[in-house]
């Protein structure tokens, strides 16, 4: 009886499998075309982040080795960064409501912590690669960064 039914179960199986439906490959949707102008943000984002690299290879004095190695730790941690930024919306003060300010204000926090929450979670990331010595100089370095790049933004507005 156990013969019967297994024979059965495997000819059930056989003949499901035979008479099921050819699944047809997923095509990949195509990737937007990209218009010039998003080109050339791209373009400016890498030159930035190259230009970044390159002061930071500076000023923690890394040999070509070490900032071979660096490299792609630091451009997972970067990306890491900013995956999990909340974008705040650009605020008018003038006519800001105060909703509209706790929002902004929060968005910022959330920002920052995530910023701490990569930064320790890469720690032992980067101590493979850097001394942690070299790592608070990068943190240093970081920040330093960032605030001359929103003055250079802020210069450039009031032109």
């Amino acid at each position: 009886m156990k013969r019967i039914m297994m024979l059965l179960l495997l000819t059930v199986a056989a003949v499901g499998v035979s008479l099921a439906q050819e699944v047809q490959p997923q095509t990949t949707p195509e990737k937007p075309q990209l218009t010039e102008e998003q080109k050339a943000k791209m373009q400016q984002r890498k030159e930035i982040l190259d230009l970044r690299l390159q002061i930071i290879k500076e000023e923690l004095k890394l040999t070509d080795e070490q900032f071979e190695k660096f490299t792609p730790v630091y451009l997972n941690y970067d990306k890491a960064i900013h995956f999990g930024n909340t974008k705040p919306t650009r605020l008018d003060w003038e006519n800001a409501t105060k909703k509209d300010i706790n929002e902004f204000l929060k968005a910022q926090l959330d920002n920052t912590i995530n910023k701490a929450m990569v930064r320790k979670s890469y720690i032992l990331l980067f101590e493979d690669v850097i001394t942690p010595k070299q790592l608070c100089k990068l943190y240093k370095i970081e920040d330093k960064l960032v605030t001359r790049a929103r003055q250079e933004y802020k210069s450039r507005q009031n032109k």
